[in-house]
């Protein structure tokens, strides 16, 4: 079980908490891509006794408040900055996601 058990669940949690998933389930390493902007931070948390790594923007209090109540008391590891360099103003998230190839947080129309 992760946080984001199906790809339904990502739209719905972005917008009941006001984060932005851009990567699921990723390697840590990709934190500490330039290109992703300063305000976005490497979640690190445990499921079945296995380390997951997200990458997301918004309010760390949100980002706390969205992994505690999915996963429950024990489970988030940590909440870190990522080695972004880009100005939030200037990132475009969207562009990042199609990027990725992995879709997994673009809203259905």
């Amino acid at each position: 079980m992760t946080v984001w058990a199906k790809n339904d669940d990502v739209p719905e949690k972005q917008d009941k908490y006001g984060i932005v998933v851009l990567e699921i389930d990723c390697d840590k390493k990709l934190a500490d891509n330039p290109k992703l902007p300063r305000n976005s931070y490497i979640v690190t948390y445990m499921t079945d006794g296995v380390e997951h790594h997200d990458i997301i923007i918004g309010l760390k209090v949100n980002i706390f408040d969205c992994y505690y109540d999915s996963l429950g008391k024990g489970s988030l590891k940590s909440i870190e900055y990522t080695g972004g360099q880009i100005t939030a103003k200037l990132f475009d998230a969207n562009k990042y996601i199609d990027a990725s190839n992995k879709g997994a947080t673009k809203k259905k129309k």
